[in-house]
C-alpha cells in the first residue's frame, strides 16, 4: 500500500495553487486533510494536516471567487488556531468583495486580539470607510494610523488611495506617496500612482494655457 507523503502533497497543493491550477490545488489539499497524521508521521509539523492546508484551501476559493467555502475554511482555520494572523486577513478580504459588515466586524475584532494584529484592523477599518466612499472618515482614520505607526508604509498607502479616488486634494495624495517611497524607494504601487498623478498634474498645467 502507498501511503501519501503529507509533505510532498503540502508543497503540491501550494505549487498548483501558485500556478493557478485551482482545481488541482483543491484536490490534493482535500486530500491532505483526510490523512491522519500517525506515529509514522511524528515528525511532520502537524499543522500542515490541519490549519494551514485549510488556509491555502481557503485561499484557492477565495481566488475562484468562492466567498462562502473560503470563509467557512478560514474560520474552521481560526477554531483550530485562533492566532494565525493570515487567516483573519484572509476574512477581512473576503468581507470587502462582498461588503459584509458583519463579518468586517468579526474580523477587526479578531486582529486587535492578537498582538500584532491593530496595525492590520486599522488599515481594513479605513479600506472599508472608503469602499462606502466616506472619504473624510477614511482620510481621519488613515491619518489617525500615520501617527500611531509612523515608520510604517501602511497608513500612508491607504491615505494615498482615499486622496487619490476622492481626488480633491492631490496635492496632499504626492505627499502621501513620496513618504512611502521615502521609507520603501522600490514600492511599485506607489511609483505608478506618482507617475499617474504628475502626469495629469503637468496635462492640467498645460491646458490652462
Amino acid at each position: 500500500m502507498v501511503v501519501d507523503d503529507p509533505e510532498l502533497l503540502y508543497l503540491e497543493g501550494r505549487l498548483l495553487l501558485e500556478q493557478g491550477d485551482y482545481p488541482g490545488a483543491e484536490s490534493v489539499l482535500l486530500r491532505l486533510l483526510s490523512l491522519e497524521p500517525g506515529e509514522h508521521f511524528s515528525s511532520i509539523d502537524p499543522g500542515i494536516f490541519t490549519y494551514k492546508a485549510r488556509h491555502f484551501l481557503a485561499v484557492c476559493y477565495h481566488r475562484r471567487q468562492m466567498w462562502q467555502p473560503a470563509i467557512e475554511q478560514w474560520q474552521q482555520v481560526i477554531a483550530e488556531q485562533r492566532d494565525f494572523i493570515l487567516a483573519w486577513l484572509g476574512l477581512g478580504e473576503t468581507s470587502l468583495q462582498i461588503q459584509d459588515q458583519s463579518l468586517m466586524d468579526q474580523t477587526l475584532e479578531g486582529l486587535r486580539s492578537l498582538p500584532e494584529g491593530e496595525l492590520q484592523a486599522r488599515i481594513f477599518q479605513v479600506r472599508w470607510l472608503l469602499m462606502q466612499k466616506q472619504f473624510a472618515q477614511a482620510r481621519e482614520q488613515a491619518e489617525l494610523v500615520i501617527k500611531a505607526y509612523p515608520e510604517k508604509t501602511d497608513g500612508y498607502e491607504v491615505l494615498s488611495n482615499v486622496l487619490l479616488q476622492e481626488g480633491s486634494d492631490l496635492a496632499a495624495a504626492e505627499v502621501a506617496l513620496r513618504e512611502i517611497l521615502k521609507r520603501q524607494p522600490g514600492h511599485r504601487e506607489a511609483l505608478n500612482n506618482l507617475s499617474v498623478l504628475i502626469a495629469q498634474q503637468q496635462k492640467n498645467l498645460s491646458s490652462a494655457f
